[in-house]
């Protein structure tokens, strides 16, 4: 799974759906232990992040009609990741 996770991310969760050339892309679910295993964060800390104002981490989307099944956007994580990153590499300039 972390393979496939690392995978995904690298690809920024994106993958084609209508063959060659094709503009339409369909993005990657990551429930919450992927996400966890991602960021190193834990379970408490993503729902802190997301309760702030404003949200200081992607919020999860709906993933069933009925129930509370929610998954992240691969892409979102991934650029939450990017994010981070850019942040400790400006203060670093600084």
């Amino acid at each position: 799974m972390a393979q496939s996770l690392a995978a995904d991310l690298a690809r920024n969760g994106l993958y084609p759906t209508g063959g060659i050339g094709s503009q339409d892309q369909v993005d990657t679910f990551l429930r919450l232990a992927a996400v966890k295993q991602a960021t190193g964060l834990g379970r408490s800390t993503i729902y802190d992040l997301m309760a702030e104002q404003p949200p200081q981490f992607p919020r999860p989307v709906k993933i069933t009609e009925r129930g509370k099944a929610v998954a992240w956007l691969a892409s979102e994580i991934a650029q939450w990741q990017r994010d981070r990153v850019a942040q400790r590499d400006k203060g670093a300039a600084a």
